[in-house]
């Protein structure tokens, strides 16, 4: 729900805001995971409990409420004859509800005399299927059930945030051409998480933290702006990063744990912006930006199985240029007025000192990348507007650099893992089908390429995780008041 309100005899205020509550629910019921090693030599197959787990049966559960509300009040106020400024203050509150419930049943694989033959023809269903559990009497005392088939011990955990906050800032001309934007929020995070699985104690952060921020916009001319801004922001770990409960992450194959030492990331944000728009709906704009980061965070393997945990690191720096550029396609025939085209490329360097953990130090490196930066992004998009017929096209693409997924350690001993480039092309259309009906539709990662994940080893690329994402079609429909 949300609504904007003017109040002409209080200082012409306006105000407006927003209430919402969502409910989110996951169930992932008997979903089953194999691994097993095969020699392609001499074809011999081996399950190594060593590097990962047996065969297992996962039932999983999640379930999150989240509640938001904002306000947002504005004030103009007179400068100085013909120029006039805004006064600006709120105040927004979120609280988030979060359940996480897991079952998981592993088969032995010392004891079940027909997993060789399963595992050799390929049928790893054929292994877990039900009539390969062996149910038997109960003799001395036990049952020979719990021979083949036992429960692990339970991955749970109960979370919750609350966030309030309350702002005010100006917005002042200074002259005509240029104006200033400055202004300051205070912010409270409680981040709580309750362990009831197979490790137990609960994580906690509870801080506040003033942020200022000030940016200025000169006019060079009617069409062209130059703008400067520096900011304040917060990055807060995530339920899922700070439970210290393990969690198996089938698309990479790591077993995830959380990190109840986890601290709120601090980011100071400088950006240096000139743009320029030369028709209605185009733009062509150069920025260069400088980040400062105070405990990021970062993924990290703690052992020789696989095992990753979330960490903070001491600082970081990010830095770069970003160029974006949207024009419509009419100066190259009139029949292609409705046709426009955008993109944007940006080039990033980040960094990120070295700790005697990290396998790199071994190899004399001083600095690497932070985890989960790409040196460069770059989307295309290319769309279709009709507005006599209310017909919307749009494509987009995009493709990133490689980037650290898991940082590496000295001991146990492995190298960074790096995420690969990987090219994904979307598809939305949007149909108008009366004044109030719309009907709308999204193809996503129609390429559906290999997601693949290297290390390093002796100067040579091994594959440590490739799989796809698949592809995903959306419809909705929506009804406009």
């Amino acid at each position: 729900f949300k609504g904007d309100h003017s109040f002409p005899e209080l200082l012409d205020l306006k105000t407006d805001w927003v209430a919402a509550y969502s409910s989110t629910s996951q169930e992932e019921p008997d979903l089953r995971f194999f691994s097993y090693d095969q020699n392609n030599d001499s074809g011999r197959i081996n399950i190594a409990l060593s590097g990962y787990d047996p065969p297992t049966r996962y039932f999983r559960e999640l379930t999150e409420e989240n509640q938001n509300l904002k306000l947002d009040n504005e004030l103009p106020f007179s400068v100085w004859e013909g120029l006039e400024g805004k006064f600006k203050f709120g105040a927004y509150a979120s609280a988030t509800q979060r359940a996480y419930n897991e079952r998981r049943f592993a088969y032995n694989t010392t004891t079940n005399p027909r997993w060789n033959d399963l595992v050799q023809s390929d049928n790893a269903d054929g292994f877990l299927a039900d009539e390969n559990v062996v149910y038997e009497a109960p003799s001395r005392g036990t049952y020979r059930f719990n021979k083949y088939i036992y429960e692990l011990p339970y991955n749970n955990y109960t979370g919750d945030q609350d966030i309030q906050a309350a702002y005010s800032m100006f917005e002042i001309p200074i002259i005509e051409p240029w104006k200033v934007t400055g202004g300051v929020r205070y912010e409270t995070t409680d981040l709580s998480v309750i362990n009831s699985g197979e490790r137990t104690g609960d994580s906690s952060i509870s801080e506040s933290a003033l942020l200022p921020a000030l940016s200025t916009i000169y006019e060079l001319k009617q069409d062209m702006n130059l703008r400067f801004a520096y900011g304040k922001t917060l990055a807060r770990p995530t339920f899922r990063e700070i439970a210290l409960v393990p969690v198996f992450d089938f698309m990479g194959g790591d077993i995830l744990i959380g990190n109840p030492d986890l601290q709120i990331t601090s980011i100071d944000n400088y950006d240096l912006r000139w743009e320029w728009f030369p028709e209605a709906g185009e733009v062509l704009a150069a920025s260069l930006f400088y980040k400062t980061l105070s405990s990021p965070i970062e993924k990290q393997y703690v052992t020789a199985n696989r095992q990753v945990q979330y960490r903070n690191r001491d600082e970081a720096t990010v830095y770069g240029l970003e160029l974006e550029g949207r024009k419509n396609l009419e100066f190259i025939s009139t029949y292609l007025k409705n046709y426009s085209a955008g993109g944007n490329f940006t080039y990033v360097v980040s960094e990120v000192n070295v700790t005697p953990f990290e396998y790199e130090y071994t190899i004399g490196n001083d600095s690497r990348p932070l985890a989960g930066q790409s040196p460069y992004i770059f989307n295309f998009d290319l769309s279709y507007s009709n507005e006599r017929s209310g017909t919307i096209v749009s494509l987009f693409y995009n493709i990133f650099g490689p980037r650290l997924a898991v940082v590496g350690s000295s001991s146990p001993a492995r190298p960074n893992a790096y995420e690969q480039p990987v090219a994904t092309l979307d598809m939305t259309v949007s149909q108008r089908l009366t004044d109030h009906w719309k009907l709308k539709f999204s193809a996503k990662n129609l390429l559906n390429p290999d997601v693949e994940v290297l290390q390093r080893y002796g100067g040579q690329d091994y594959i440590y995780s490739s799989y796809t994402r698949g592809r995903s079609f959306g419809m909705s429909l929506n009804y406009d008041f």
